[in-house]
């Protein structure tokens, strides 16, 4: 049943419909038959929840055992905060759940041809899971949404066949890792299905989609039918793990009558890892006073009840925020977190413990600007952490089998709480974690030697593009031509003889003068002075040629002190055209599959011909900067290696990064266990460190002591630095004695051409 506030409210039941003569039947046989205690306690009720939800742009979604007009009696009270209300009967919601066809685990890749990611050194950003099968439902459709305890032996131990009916117990009898247990049981039992890259996957909600996150409210007298239902949302699957109705948006109201419920709902493995769930029993002959419970997350650490008291609501004390309703996650209270990471770049850094050959790699002595980040947080935030490192030594990718490995794997299945170090958030990862806000972004790139320095010996030439030489010689040769045409045009107006500029060798002489500023006042007789027509041109020329003087007397300073360089090596074509091998680290990112799979031939080529190299948590691009090949990899990772290792003393890369990326940029944060009740706290601490500017402090600090950690340990090759202030050398002026040779030989050639000219003539 729907309720939908406003100036005309209308209501609409679901699955059963009834007229409108029938619904006002039900609501005065309610008024009229239900003990005034029950009517009253709804009225109470409402209060409460209305005192709720005004703190809240929500979907308020009501779920009760209570007939349709009893739950009129609660609907009223909840609409004068202007909220949408959805309201449903457990009967009817349970049988629609059971109607929902089974569903089947969802396959991103890997299992089914797909290669997946990585290498053994890890993947930057990865994905994993334990298992390929999980359970929409939980079941095969036989639930009874009854008592878990049906499926336990006297030993305590479950029934494989009872097991097999009624996955919702899996959470229940593994509360503190109720994920793989659930993963694993549940693979044998479903098939899965492949899902392209293309479509969103989206599952089908048991509640009614509405507008906002919902605010779920649940008054019945068998909560663990309830409880069981819910769990049975969840999705547990290889690459696949969803909350189902358990968004950690959403809110949950419990209303009880006894402390046993209250214990009931509050120690369920789903609920104590959900941030927003309060249970509300009223208080034994105060029908208008309500005592508020809540699970608390840090008792193992605070030393307080698992189960808080948090407010004791009357019409005189009323809720004033929404911090006094659910147990407040703003601080940890000493909370201890399982960190997952593995040294790359920048972002994590550490030393090797030594170990045994064969023995899974382990890192001490964190360094890097997420650690300092995380640092920080656990300062602010008021929480202690354990570090550890996967034993396989991967970030985390879909493995031919279907099955997550690396640190994803281990986030999936909450052997960690989080992982840090460069964990890109995609599409794919977010199916089997929850990630953070986004504080970095990295795209792949290549890195290729420094362009070369042009040759000296064209600084003659390069001043003046080659379409500019083009008109400046068009130009010398048409003016010369406009000066002997009017030179002799005057001559027969004024009847006198223009010298120089009468006679075209003699004309094209002196217009080349010009333009390389010697000039022609000097060759000038005062017949040409008269010739005003000539005089104009002379004018105009000898500006022209002034500015074209100026321009390029200039820029070929500057081509002498600084030739320039090359094109730089700056696209995949580049990279296939300079004849320099390639090489990258199989880091198992989704890039590397599209390489292998696209239908560029200059990307297939690229990918087909890589040379693999080894991982390193600091890029060594060495071979590049000695010019013998290219290095393709992640921008986060070779900035700051050129940075601290390959960079002159003032900053200069000594070696050219693309600048743009290989394919489109991914967004790094860290990544949560999907279950979790902490994840929006460290959402906002991360984004106030953004603004704040830290984030990028901490970048600018790690970089820093890259830097002198390289040169202490003699990474740094000596730089020499050239001088300010240098004497002229041969190398500078190699141009003009060119062109002088040049214009030497010239000269012997048209000598001896005239002397051939004139002995054949003799002859």
């Amino acid at each position: 049943m729907e309720f939908f506030p406003g100036r005309k409210s209308r209501i609409k039941f679901y699955p059963r419909r009834k007229s409108r003569t029938e619904l006002v039947l039900i609501l005065v046989s309610f008024l009229l038959l239900v003990p005034q205690s029950h009517a009253t306690k709804g009225h109470g009720i409402g209060d409460v929840l209305n005192n709720i939800v005004q703190f809240y742009n929500t979907d308020v979604h009501f779920i009760s055992d209570f007939s349709d007009g009893d739950m009129y009696d609660v609907a009223p009270k909840i609409s004068e905060a202007g909220k949408p209300i959805f309201m449903y009967n457990i009967d009817d919601l349970v049988a629609r759940h059971l109607a929902l066809p089974l569903e089947k685990c969802p396959v991103f890749g890997g299992a089914h041809g797909d290669t997946g990611h990585g290498d053994d050194n890890g993947d930057d950003h990865g994905d994993h899971n334990e298992d390929d099968h999980g359970d929409d439902h939980g079941d095969d459709h036989g639930d009874d949404y009854g008592d878990e305890h049906n499926n336990h032996e006297d030993d305590g131990h479950y029934k494989e066949k009872n097991m097999a009916e009624n996955l919702t117990t899996i959470a229940y009898m593994f509360p503190n890792s109720f994920v793989e247990p659930s993963v694993q049981y549940s693979e044998k039992l479903r098939e899965d299905e492949d899902i392209p890259k293309s479509v969103l996957y989206r599952r089908p909600s048991l509640l009614s989609r509405g507008v906002y996150h919902k605010t779920i409210v649940v008054w019945v007298q068998d909560n663990q039918r309830v409880l069981n239902l819910f769990r049975n949302t969840a999705l547990f699957c290889n690459q696949k793990i969803d909350v189902g109705i358990y968004n950690m948006d959403d809110r949950f109201i419990f209303i009880v009558s006894s402390d046993t419920v209250r214990d009931q709902i509050l120690l369920d493995p789903y609920i104590t890892k959900h941030s927003s769930v309060a249970v509300i029993r009223p208080l034994t002959g105060l029908e208008d006073k309500f005592i508020v419970f809540t699970y608390n997350f840090f008792h193992a650490a605070n030393n307080k009840p698992q189960i808080l008291t948090r407010f004791l609501w009357s019409p005189v004390n009323m809720f004033k925020n929404k911090q006094q309703i659910f147990t407040p996650v703003n601080t940890f209270d000493g909370h201890k977190f399982k960190v997952g990471t593995l040294p790359w770049s920048h972002h994590m850094l550490g030393d090797q413990v030594e170990a045994p050959e064969g023995t899974p790699a382990t890192y001490t002595n964190y360094w890097g600007y997420e650690f300092d980040t995380l640092k920080f947080l656990s300062k602010h935030l008021d929480f202690t952490y354990e570090i550890f490192n996967p034993q396989d030594g991967k970030w985390g990718h879909i493995e031919a089998d279907g099955k997550y490995s690396g640190m994803i794997g281990k986030v999936a299945l909450k052997d960690y709480d989080f992982i840090i170090s460069d964990i890109f958030i995609t599409y794919i990862r977010v199916q089997i974690l929850d990630g953070t806000v986004a504080f970095d972004k990295d795209y792949m790139v290549f890195v290729a030697p420094n362009p070369q320095k042009e040759p000296k010996y064209l600084a003659i030439i390069k001043p003046l593009d080659p379409f500019v030489w083009l008109l400046l010689v068009c130009s010398w040769g048409a003016t010369t031509i406009v000066f002997v045409i009017i030179a002799r045009i005057e001559e027969k107006v004024m009847d006198t003889e223009i010298r120089i500029f009468n006679k075209f060798y003699d004309a094209l002489y002196m217009v080349y003068g010009c333009i390389i500023g010697d000039g022609f006042n000097k060759n000038i007789n005062y017949n040409t002075l008269k010739a005003n027509a000539v005089r104009c041109l002379l004018a105009f020329w000898g500006l022209y040629c002034f500015i074209i003087n100026s321009a390029y007397g200039g820029n070929l300073k500057a081509f002498l002190t600084n030739p320039g360089t090359g094109q730089p090596i700056d696209t995949l074509s580049d990279v296939l055209k300079s004849g320099l091998p390639w090489g990258m680290v199989l880091y198992g990112e989704e890039e590397e599959e599209m390489m292998a799979s696209s239908p560029d031939p200059v990307i297939r080529r690229i990918w087909d011909d890589k040379d693999v190299k080894p991982y390193s948590p600091t890029p060594q691009i060495g071979p590049v900067r000695d010019g013998q090949g290219i290095f393709i990899d992640w921008k986060s990772g070779l900035e700051p290696a050129i940075y601290s290792k390959y960079s002159t003393p003032g900053g200069d890369p000594l070696v050219h990064i693309s600048s743009t990326p290989v394919f489109m940029p991914n967004f790094a944060g860290w990544g949560f266990h999907k279950f979790n009740p902490w994840k929006v706290t460290f959402d906002e601490a991360i984004q106030r460190l953004i603004e704040a500017g830290l984030i990028n402090e901490y970048k600018k600090r790690t970089w820093v002591r890259m830097k002198q950690e390289a040169v202490l340990a003699g990474e740094v090759d000596e730089y020499v630095i050239p001088p300010a202030i240098a004497p002229i050398y041969m190398e500078d002026m190699q141009s003009a004695f060119y062109l002088l040779s040049l214009f030497s030989l010239s000269a012997f050639v048209v000598f001896f051409t005239e002397l051939l000219i004139k002995k054949y003539k003799i002859i």
